[in-house]
């Protein structure tokens, strides 16, 4: 993961607060009985939340950090503390960060459990490590629940496809992308890091290139 940090909520949901104070849940904002004006603000609402989230992120998923935009079939509005254990927080937008859609991982496989660790932190950085071979791994008991809950891939048999693509990344940026063939490369060689490492951290037009705080955490630990 890599620390997120949230910016000023987004007019749109602090018109809806001041408008409607008795509406305080998620829900409220795609219920499917509103029609007409209503129904049309709270729609305005989410987008307005997901949009200012995928901004604030570089357009990475908060937890497996693959590349979101912002659509609803790319990117969902995701309670970090579960909307059903703290209905105070359902309209926070310091609670609320923008997970890609995939199914079986962060948001789907969230679901309602508790994250003692999460992008909010600026622990998260250092509790939860990556692999050459495109494992995570978690360093504390915390770290490894949370990967667990986000299933984000600790082995092949929970999330072959996760693993794969931070691995094709991983290879992409470490070797291709420098024309390095993997018996000539050595990480050793800081000259090479440093310029990766210059490279994955630099944000051009708001973005950021897709799995790359995962390979910024591999190269910040060889250097």
């Amino acid at each position: 993961m890599r620390k997120i940090v949230k910016s000023s909520q987004p007019i749109e949901l602090i018109n809806w607060k001041r408008r409607h104070p008795e509406l305080t849940r998620y829900s409220d904002l795609n219920n499917k009985t509103y029609s007409g004006v209503l129904k049309a603000e709270g729609e305005l609402v989410i987008n307005a939340i997901r949009g200012q989230n995928v901004r604030d992120q570089f357009h990475l998923c908060a937890y497996c950090m693959c590349c979101v935009e912002n659509r609803k079939d790319s990117a969902m509005n995701e309670h970090v503390e579960a909307r059903s254990l703290n209905h105070q927080r359902e309209l926070d937008f310091g609670n609320i960060v923008a997970s890609c859609t995939t199914k079986s991982q962060c948001d789907y496989s969230h679901g309602s459990q508790v994250l003692n660790l999460h992008c909010l932190m600026d622990e998260c950085e250092q509790e939860l490590e990556y692999r050459l071979n495109g494992k995570i791994v978690g360093t504390t008991a915390r770290a490894k629940e949370a990967i667990k809950v986000l299933n984000l891939g600790d082995e092949h048999v929970n999330n072959r496809f996760l693993i794969n693509q931070r691995k094709q990344y991983i290879d992409m940026y470490i070797l291709h992308q420098q024309d390095i063939e993997p018996d000539e490369l050595c990480l050793e060689d800081d000259d090479i890091l440093e310029l990766i490492l210059e490279e994955l951290t630099t944000i051009n037009n708001n973005r950021l290139s897709a799995y790359s705080p995962v390979v910024v955490s591999i190269i910040r630990k060889l250097l």
